[in-house]
């Protein structure tokens, strides 16, 4: 029956009904030949061996409805028979029709179960397809709508960070700064309800990979220092030496949580700062406290600030969706997330505590985390090709690399990008991966196929699809990195790092 569509099969699947009719109705036949035994308790075991065959009918078969009727037809035919024939030979006339009547009705009746668990588990079927239909229309529309803000968000970042680093005056900077941070934000919502959709579709991904916690945390703090010196608060950092051997975990999904506590600590503290000690804990995972000394967080909220879309009482702008998805990912990486401090009023404060678990890296347990600059030191600037066919995101793209001090060459299409490749090979290409005519994927098929060194250039998908399902399917495409719109200095700043010639 597996994979049987009845109108697509119709002799297989009038088979399969005659199979029904024949095992119900041999089993049902051969109870009936018991019911007819002289034997001692033969007729209730008939009788008890007959109601499991209905049960069954009325439970398992009501799934495709006339495999029950068909079933239940051939053991009713089977029973009655059984009935006449025990009636005839023993009871006589009178206990013929009153077997006989009592037979109808309890057909009748294991009839009307039959029909109501159908009824109601084609119900269910008809809810959890809805409910499947709705989940995927949901998750259309968030990807689209991710990818539509992407473009002139990324516009916005962009162009907002340019003119902040290079304006002179005050003013200008701080205003330039205050829409900088407004896209930032607005890209961290599209990121977080994002997450929180693969969340609830039980399709977080976790990807432990080697590194070295160390230097993750180190990374994800010293983005925000500037930020909290620009408000006058101070931020002190203590990394305990015992995370700086390389381990296994999503470092990637680290620094999202460290990003989120830091910028929740951000918005709630007014005055003084916040603090962030991280060690290994005595039973092998890693412990992350955040502490601020804003205002804290009453008691009552503690537990309503890790649901989805719930901030408490606080003013401050958000979703609510930044704790809820770092304890969610935190407890999918065997550790968790909790408020261990806080109390309204005083300048208390809040401190939540981080833990991850994590597996030491056996064949590299000695490494050490580097004090290497972040941008290696070059010989010549990098040569990047940005391909894009709007013309704006070539520009975004340009401005951050030569903020960088990258060589920077621009194609519209895949074709001319292929053309200025075969002639003139770059150290990177930035490829967007919805293009007309030759789109991402057809462009880099077509760029590996091209003689000696062209070939080989490495390729940076430059996108506004920003799902983990789209990463997965570029990467395994044969990519050699990810870059999600909108671009920001850090991003670009780290694909630069990574395939920028050597000394």
């Amino acid at each position: 029956m597996k994979g049987l569509v009845p109108a697509n099969n119709p002799l297989r699947y009038l088979g399969t009904l005659t199979s029904v009719v024949l095992s119900q109705g041999c089993y049902a036949s051969s109870l009936a030949h018991v019911y007819q035994s002289p034997l001692p308790l033969a007729m209730p075991f008939a009788a008890g061996c007959l109601s499991m065959a209905l049960f069954q009918l009325t439970t398992i078969r009501v799934v495709h409805r006339p495999y029950a009727i068909v079933g239940f037809g051939a053991t009713f035919a089977a029973a009655l028979w059984g009935v006449v024939m025990e009636s005839l030979n023993r009871s006589g006339s009178v206990a013929l029709v009153l077997s006989v009547i009592a037979l109808i009705a309890a057909a009748y009746f294991i009839y009307t179960i039959l029909h109501s668990n159908h009824v109601l588990h084609a119900q269910v079927v008809r809810e959890r397809e809805t409910a499947r239909a709705a989940e995927r229309t949901k998750a259309k529309f968030l990807a689209r709508m991710s990818h539509e803000l992407r473009t002139p968000l990324n516009a916005i970042l962009g162009l907002s960070h340019s003119e902040m680093v290079q304006a002179k005056d005050p003013v200008s900077v701080e205003r330039m700064r205050n829409v900088t941070d407004a896209a930032r934000g607005l890209a961290v919502i599209l990121d977080e309800i994002l997450d929180m959709s693969a969340i609830e579709a039980g399709h977080l991904p976790i990807r432990p990979t080697p590194c070295i916690p160390a230097r993750e945390i180190k990374t994800a703090a010293e983005l925000y220092r500037p930020l909290f010196e620009a408000r006058g608060l101070h931020f002190i950092l203590e990394v305990s030496p015992d995370l700086s051997i390389q381990v296994l975990l999503d470092g990637q999904r680290l620094r999202q949580c460290l990003s989120n506590l830091l910028s929740n600590a951000l918005k709630y503290t007014p005055s003084g700062g916040v603090t962030l000690q991280a060690g290994l804990g005595s039973d092998g995972r890693i412990q992350i406290a955040v502490s601020d000394t804003g205002l804290g967080i009453p008691l009552e909220e503690a537990d309503r600030i890790f649901q989805p879309f719930q901030r408490g009482a606080s003013t401050q702008p958000g979703t609510g969706l930044g704790l809820p998805i770092s304890r969610a990912i935190a407890r999918a990486m065997g550790g968790d997330l909790e408020l261990v401090a806080g109390g309204a009023g005083g300048g208390v404060g809040a401190r939540f505590l981080l833990t991850i678990g994590c597996a030491v890296d056996a064949a590299a347990a000695t490494t050490t985390v580097p004090t290497s600059p972040p941008l290696p030191q070059t010989t010549t600037p990098i040569r990047v090709l940005i391909v894009d066919d709007i013309a704006t995101n070539r520009l975004v793209a340009r401005i951050h690399l030569q903020l960088l001090g990258a060589a920077t060459e621009e194609a519209a299409s895949g074709e001319e990008a292929l053309e200025l490749i075969r002639n003139n090979p770059p150290d990177l290409v930035f490829l967007d991966m919805n293009m007309p005519g030759l789109d991402g994927l057809d462009t880099l098929r077509l760029i590996r196929k091209l003689p000696t060194r062209a070939a080989r250039v490495a390729v940076v998908a430059m996108t506004a699809d920003a799902t983990d399902a789209h990463r997965r399917r570029y990467l395994d495409a044969g990519l050699d990195g990810y870059l999600a719109k909108p671009l920001t200095p850090e991003s670009v700043s780290e694909i630069v790092a990574r395939f920028a010639p050597r000394a």
